[in-house]
C-alpha cells in the first residue's frame, strides 16, 4: 500500500496562533516538532496497518521546510523544500492507494475552527459548483 500524506502546521494539536507557524518567532520550534511528531503518529498507525507500506510525508505549510526530518518515524520519505510545482500536494500521482491529511484546518470562512484560512488570510470564500472549499477540498480534489 503506497499513502501520501500531507502535512500543514496550523491544525496540528497544540498550535493555536498564526505565529507559532512562523519562522523566527519564538514558539515555531515548538511548533515544529509538535507537527513532526504528529506525522509520526500517522505513520505509526499507517504501519501498525500495513508493515509493508510505502509512505510519503509531505511538508506543506508555507516554506515547505518545517518539519524535522531526523525526528520523523524513519520508515516514511519526507519531501520538504522547494521548487513545488505542485504546491502543496507536490509529488501525488495515482500511484498512491490513498492520502491522508494532517494538521489540516478550517476554511477561510469558517471562523468557528483555530486558525482557519484558505491558503492566505486574503481569500475568504472559493467555491466550486456552489460549495465552498477549503484546502482540505481542494487538495483532496487533486489527489482524486
Amino acid at each position: 500500500m503506497r499513502v501520501y500524506v500531507m502535512m500543514d502546521i496550523e491544525g496540528v494539536a497544540g498550535v493555536v496562533h498564526s505565529e507559532e507557524g512562523m519562522k523566527g518567532n519564538p514558539e515555531y520550534e515548538r511548533a515544529r516538532r509538535l507537527m513532526t511528531n504528529e506525522a509520526s503518529a500517522i505513520v505509526q498507525g499507517i504501519f501498525d496497518a500495513d508493515p509493508e507500506a510505502q509512505v510519503t510525508v509531505v511538508d506543506s505549510h508555507g516554506s515547505y521546510r518545517n518539519m524535522i526530518p531526523e525526528l520523523l518515524d524513519d520508515r516514511a520519505s519526507i519531501l520538504r523544500g522547494k521548487p513545488r510545482v505542485g504546491g502543496m500536494m507536490d509529488g501525488i500521482d495515482h500511484g498512491y492507494d490513498f492520502a491522508i491529511f494532517g494538521g489540516v484546518h478550517g476554511r477561510g470562512s469558517q471562523g468557528e475552527s483555530v486558525l482557519s484560512h484558505t491558503f492566505t488570510g486574503h481569500l475568504l470564500d472559493i467555491r466550486i459548483n456552489g460549495a465552498s472549499c477549503g484546502e482540505l477540498e481542494l487538495n483532496s480534489m487533486i489527489a482524486g
